[in-house]
């Protein structure tokens, strides 16, 4: 099923389910990861073929769209801050309302949350290709399993409500 069952996440579907529909990209476009890499190499790998179920709308180069209301992840504020925290977050759960990145306001409700539909290793090999996406001008560190399961469990009492930028304020 494309996941190799280290994470023990307990996340339910898989990354067909739902509306998320993931395509990989051709073996050429992300070298396939070597066993003796480091882990947050490997992440970065996987982030990247992962990455195309948020391409479509923040784009494959991270630039995002203005004028269709999709924020850039490239030299985001909200990308490169040293905790992944609110990223995780937003990942998890989506967010609405207007939200202030590289002094431009965006507001579009349409990004999906991906709590059910990706396992915490995938959430971080996402962030992890993201945060350190040097062709990007991005150089923010790894995310590791770990952080998103424990971030995943604390705020499962919210049941799935979008997160909205003021209320993510307070999080490092």
């Amino acid at each position: 099923d494309g996941h190799d069952g280290a994470s023990g996440d307990g996340a339910q579907g898989s990354i067909g389910s739902g509306s998320v529909a993931l395509s990989t990209p051709s073996p050429s476009k992300s070298p396939p990861p070597q066993a003796d890499e480091p882990p947050e190499k490997k992440l970065f790998k996987r982030g990247a073929v992962l990455y195309a179920a948020c391409a479509g709308c923040h784009q494959p180069n991270g630039a995002g769209s203005a004028p269709l209301n999709f924020p850039p992840l490239a030299g985001s504020e909200w990308v490169l801050r040293e905790k992944p925290d609110r990223m995780i977050r937003i990942m998890l759960d989506a967010i609405e309302g207007p939200i202030s990145v590289k002094g431009a306001t965006f507001d579009n409700p349409a990004m999906p949350p991906f709590r059910d539909a990706l396992s915490d290793e995938d959430i971080a090999a996402i962030a992890t290709f993201v945060r350190g996406n040097a062709e990007w001008g991005n150089n923010a560190g790894p995310v590791l399993p770990a952080q998103v399961k424990a971030i995943r469990d604390g705020t499962a009492s919210r049941n799935g409500a979008k997160w909205r930028a003021d209320s993510l304020e307070p999080v490092p």
